[in-house]
């Protein structure tokens, strides 16, 4: 069959767009006056709005210990989560950030169901924090709750 011309005009838009949003990204990084702010607010949205905050912190990450509060609790969505741990993921080498991360994790625990249980085990193995995984899935293993508890038989498969 081979390729078409409408196939390679088809392909050089999505190069163009490409590179468009690359350059947007640039700009919105460099020259927004309330970075942080704008992505907390998009983050705070539901749909492409947070989607594509979460792809422009996967790329560009100075705010995110900024807005970690807001990212562990995007962690918790089946949408978002891959994105939110790879963008908590790029912070993840201050010990600063780490211990953030740990105590907005303990702070979901209270109120988190089994499936929210996982996920935040996920993202503490996603950052290679070993040590905070081993304490979720030991508090996990000593819930009242057998859902939870069988998520702390699937974490500590990790450790």
């Amino acid at each position: 069959m081979g390729i078409t011309p409408e196939d390679r005009e088809l392909w050089d838009a999505v190069v163009a767009a490409e590179g468009e949003a690359v350059r947007a990204r640039a700009a919105f990084h460099q020259q927004a006056s309330a970075r942080a702010e704008v992505l907390s607010e998009a983050l705070r949205a539901d749909g492409v709005s947070a989607v594509h905050a979460l792809s422009f912190l996967g790329h560009l990450s100075d705010d995110v210990p900024l807005l970690t509060e807001q990212l562990v609790g995007r962690v918790l969505s089946v949408r978002t989560a891959l994105a939110a741990k790879q963008a908590l993921e790029r912070a993840s080498w201050s010990e600063e950030n780490r211990l953030e991360i740990r105590r907005i994790v303990e702070g979901h625990l209270p109120t988190a169901d089994e499936d929210e249980w996982r996920r935040l085990g996920e993202l503490l193995w996603y950052i290679r924090d070993v040590e905070a995984l081993r304490h979720l899935v030991d508090r996990a293993a000593a819930s009242e709750d057998p859902a939870v508890r069988e998520a702390a038989e699937d974490l500590a498969e990790w450790l």
